[in-house]
């Protein structure tokens, strides 16, 4: 196991957040749960570091969500794929808080989310406005 699977703990947790946000730690952990079931004991770190994601996510998911419906020039937010608000939170979230983090490594990691999990165009759209993001992310920390 390494970090992209913590990524994609995280991510199927933070899915929920739309419907029960109360629950999102909850179901993080009935996750990992269910990967000791079949066998697969995580590393602490990761644990800890999907759980990171989580709680940063939710604690910013406002400012997240801000950027967001800025970047997503022509869409409503309210219309775009839960599954893409998800990616963008967590990728977002790791761009502007998480410096130890490389930004392509965030990238790269969103878009393959987006591959798993997106519709056809979704790799594309998230590339997009992360790399707007990433061009411009000294006023995108200012803010934030």
């Amino acid at each position: 196991m390494n970090r992209h699977t913590a990524r994609e703990m995280a991510f199927k947790a933070l899915f929920g957040l739309d419907f029960t946000p109360e629950k999102t730690v909850d179901t993080l952990e009935s996750l990992w749960a269910e990967k000791i079931a079949e066998g697969h004991i995580p590393p602490e770190r990761l644990v800890d570091f999907s759980r990171e994601l989580v709680l940063g996510v939710i604690e910013k998911r406002e400012k997240l969500d801000d950027i967001i419906r800025k970047r997503a020039i022509g869409w409503e937010f309210n219309r775009l794929a839960r599954v893409d608000k998800t990616i963008l939170r967590l990728a977002l979230y790791e761009m502007l808080y998480r410096p130890d983090i490389d930004i392509p490594v965030s990238i790269d990691e969103a878009v393959e989310l987006a591959k798993i999990y997106g519709e056809k165009e979704s790799p594309k759209f998230i590339n997009g406005i992360l790399g707007y993001v990433a061009e411009h992310l000294g006023e995108f920390r200012e803010e934030n």
